[in-house]
């Protein structure tokens, strides 16, 4: 699933390349499980929405996916860039659109 010269940007934190270090990022986030994925979009570009359990409406932040082909070939993750989040434009996917 990801490109072996996949790159990592954990916005504001750290970076990463290759699919073994970037991988480890994946187990990073199977530890944590009060949060809820959704598919979306920023700025009209398909992204991953965050939200936690106990407030499933309120998006706290996003993965952006780049591909190339089938495999990832970069993750950029807002977690710990929520203030891009202030003025962005999300939008929920609603029955596959």
């Amino acid at each position: 699933m990801l490109a072996d010269d996949v790159r990592l940007d954990l916005v504001e934190k750290a970076k990463r390349q290759g699919a073994v270090s970037v991988g480890k990022y994946f187990g990073n986030y199977d530890a944590v499980d009060d949060w809820l994925f959704t598919l979306g979009f920023l700025e009209k570009k398909p992204a991953i929405l965050v939200s936690e359990l106990n407030a499933p409406d309120e998006v706290i932040y996003v993965v952006l996916l780049k591909w190339t082909r089938v495999k990832i070939a970069l993750i950029r993750d807002y977690r710990y860039a929520r203030l891009v989040m202030l003025d962005a434009d999300i939008e929920v996917a609603r029955d596959g659109k």
